[in-house]
C-alpha cells in the first residue's frame, strides 16, 4: 500500500506510565495555577492545544477508547452527500478517499472522539487545579475551537475552508 494513502491515522502513542500524560502546556499550566495564591495579582492564562487534530493519533487508552463500530454507526457516509456541495467529491477523489475502506474512516472517527476525551481530561484536570487553589468562583473560563473535523464523516478527513457543515462549526465557545 502507498504510505501516503493512510497518513491521516497514525498508531497510537505507547508509554510506560499508567497515569495520564498531560500535554506540556497543560501541565504548565497546572502548575502555573498550583503556584498562585488567592490573594495575588489577577492572571491570564492561554492553553494551546493541538488536539484533536489530524493526523489521527492519541495516547493509546484514548486512541482504543472507543469501538469504531459502535460509534461508526452514527457517521455520514458519502452516499449521503447528494445535496451537499461538489467539493466534498472532489477532495474525496483528489485524497483517494473513495478508495479508503469504511473500516479505516470508522477508526479515524473513533480515534477522534479518544482526543476529544483526552482534551476533555485535561480540562479537568485545569479545572482541579483551580478548584484546589480555591480559585473557581473568581475565574473566567473560556474554552474554544478554530473549527471541526469530519474526522471520517461524509467519507472525509480534516476540513475544507468555507464548509459549512455542523462537523466543522459546532465548536467550543
Amino acid at each position: 500500500e502507498d504510505p501516503e494513502f493512510y497518513s491521516f491515522l497514525y498508531d497510537p502513542i505507547h508509554t510506560e506510565m499508567n497515569e495520564l500524560l498531560w500535554d506540556e502546556n497543560v501541565a504548565r499550566g497546572i502548575d502555573f495555577i498550583k503556584s498562585r495564591r488567592k490573594t495575588d495579582k489577577p492572571f491570564f492564562l492561554y492553553l494551546p492545544l493541538t488536539m484533536p487534530h489530524p493526523p489521527y493519533n492519541a495516547l493509546e487508552q484514548y486512541y482504543n477508547m472507543y469501538d469504531p463500530n459502535e460509534v461508526g454507526e452514527d457517521m455520514i457516509w458519502p452516499e449521503d452527500t447528494k445535496n451537499k456541495p461538489e467539493f466534498m467529491e472532489l477532495i474525496r477523489r483528489y485524497r483517494r478517499l473513495d478508495d479508503m475502506d469504511r473500516s479505516v474512516l470508522k477508526k479515524i472517527y473513533a480515534v477522534y472522539l479518544g482526543m476529544n476525551s483526552y482534551v476533555d481530561q485535561m480540562l479537568g484536570g485545569i479545572l482541579d487545579a483551580l478548584e484546589e487553589q480555591d480559585m473557581m468562583d473568581d475565574t473566567m473560563i473560556i474554552v474554544s475551537s478554530d473549527h471541526g473535523d469530519w474526522a471520517g464523516n461524509y467519507g472525509l478527513v480534516e476540513k475544507w475552508p468555507n464548509a459549512m457543515d455542523d462537523n466543522i462549526v459546532r465548536v467550543p465557545l
